[in-house]
């Protein structure tokens, strides 16, 4: 879920990583400054081979990143999501999963 450096726009501000409990699921929240994704593109990113159309044009990628990224999130009983803020140029990628016991710092997860 973590972005491939060479696929992260140039910016000074680095890519960020979030590990939170969100009342009985545990979210991964990743945000990266500077790759804006036009809301028609959000859930279309998720398609196999499919790689936007400046992304093309630097001949990086195959297209499978976030689909297997997703395709992985879901057998484990979670799921996997994007979205674009209005108020900022970074892409949001939020991964969450059910928890089924929280105590005192460990958390066991939903078996599937």
């Amino acid at each position: 879920m973590l972005p491939d450096p060479v696929s992260v726009p140039s910016t000074d501000l680095p890519v960020r990583a979030v590990l939170s409990d969100d009342g009985g699921r545990v979210r991964l929240e990743v945000t990266t400054p500077g790759a804006h994704i036009p809301a028609a593109q959000c859930e279309r990113l998720f398609d196999r081979f499919y790689r936007a159309p400046e992304v093309r044009a630097q001949g990086n990628g195959y297209g499978l990143g976030l689909a297997l990224a997703r395709h992985v999130a879901r057998l484990h009983g979670g799921d996997m999501a994007l979205r674009q803020r209005t108020h900022d140029r970074a892409a949001h990628a939020r991964m969450q999963r059910r928890v089924v016991e929280h105590q005192a710092g460990r958390v066991v997860l939903e078996q599937r």
